[in-house]
């Protein structure tokens, strides 16, 4: 199924041209790649204040943060349920405690 069209008055149609040195643009094209956005995206979030996305690495690091956290979650129930322990316990929380380590590093 084709995207539903934009109003007209929705639609990007106007075109803003700047300047800049070589090294300007260099810097600006780095920045954007960094973020894993357009450098439009770029330009539009520092002037008119939108919100990026997520980089790449963060989306990857809260998808292995969000897998590790059902791995718990399951240990847990287990837990609950049987009154045992199955698996290692203590690599388990290792490994949350070095991925919400790193998410908050990369903030």
């Amino acid at each position: 199924m084709a995207r539903p069209q934009k109003h007209p008055d929705e639609r990007a149609s106007e075109a803003f041209r700047v300047r800049l040195t070589a090294a300007e643009r260099e810097q600006l094209d780095a920045t954007a790649d960094a973020a894993g956005v357009t450098v439009t995206q770029l330009v539009r979030a520092a002037v008119l204040g939108y919100r990026l996305p997520s980089p790449p690495v963060m989306r990857e690091a809260m998808n292995e943060l969000h897998r590790i956290g059902s791995n718990l979650n399951q240990l847990a129930r287990h837990a609950n349920a049987t009154g045992a322990l199955r698996g290692d316990l203590d690599a388990t929380l290792a490994e949350v405690r070095r991925a919400i380590s790193w998410v908050i590093d990369r903030r």
